[in-house]
This record gives C-alpha cells, sequence and structure tokens, in this order.
C-alpha cells in the first residue's frame, strides 16, 4: 500500500535514493580551467514559508514511482539547472531528509527538505558528490 504524502510529511526518508536539486544559473561559477562547476552556495538553505530554514530536494524514485520523469522538477523553471545527489552523501555529511510534500502536483509528492547545518566545508563536500544532470541557460 502506498503511503499518501500527507501521511509522509516529517518522516525521515530513510532509503538510500537520489536527491535531484535545482539549480538557478548563478550558483555555477568558472573551474579555472575553462569550464563550469557548481559553487557551494548553491546547496545552502532557504527559508521555508513557514519560517523553517531547509534546502529543498526531490526525490527521485519517487518521481517514477509516480509515473514522471526528473524532468518534471524543471517545469516552470527555464532557466534552472538540475544536480542529482545520493542522499548517503547528505547523511556522511551529518545532515538529515525528512519528507516535505507540497501541493505542487506529482512534483510536491516528491518533494523532501535536507535539514542540518550547511558549514563550507558541508557544502563543498556536497558539490563534489553531485552530478549535474542539466546545465542551467545562460551559465
Amino acid at each position: 500500500m502506498t503511503t499518501s504524502p500527507d501521511e509522509r510529511a516529517g518522516t525521515d526518508v530513510s532509503v538510500e535514493t537520489t536527491l535531484l536539486r535545482r539549480i538557478h544559473p548563478t550558483f555555477v561559477v568558472s573551474d579555472g580551467a575553462g569550464g563550469l562547476k557548481l559553487s557551494r552556495q548553491a546547496f545552502q538553505d532557504l527559508r521555508e514559508p513557514d519560517g523553517t530554514e531547509a534546502m529543498s530536494v526531490y526525490v527521485e524514485e519517487r518521481l517514477l514511482e509516480l509515473g514522471a520523469e526528473a524532468a518534471v522538477v524543471l517545469v516552470g523553471f527555464p532557466e534552472h539547472g538540475m544536480a542529482a545527489l545520493p542522499s548517503s552523501a547528505i547523511r556522511a555529511c551529518g545532515l538529515g531528509v525528512v519528507w516535505a510534500p507540497t501541493d505542487d502536483g506529482v512534483r510536491g509528492q516528491a518533494h523532501a527538505n535536507v535539514f542540518g547545518n550547511k558549514t563550507k566545508p558541508v557544502q563543498r563536500a556536497l558539490v563534489a558528490a553531485s552530478t549535474m544532470r542539466v546545465w542551467p541557460q545562460g551559465a
């Protein structure tokens, strides 16, 4: 039996999974060798509507379970890119991941928040663990 989004809210994303993070073009910088790389700022907290601070992600396996492709994360955000990182990298940095479904259709049912202190070294570790799936437009 599938758990409803409301039943998941606030519970740990306990399985090993791939997390997808939308990347704004300003979070892509030169790598010093003529290429591009993610800035550590791509992995910082944003203030949620309820006042909490968290880093928003989408659980790829949940999207697939719901019959959606990972590209749904970018619908309505044409200038953004998308990075993928394993949840094990999040946990290795001492961070946690909890379900935080929103009313944003299928995409919202796969939404989760990463919580914990994202120091500069933690942000750098997340950059190292991530893979760019789609580079932002204009980057």
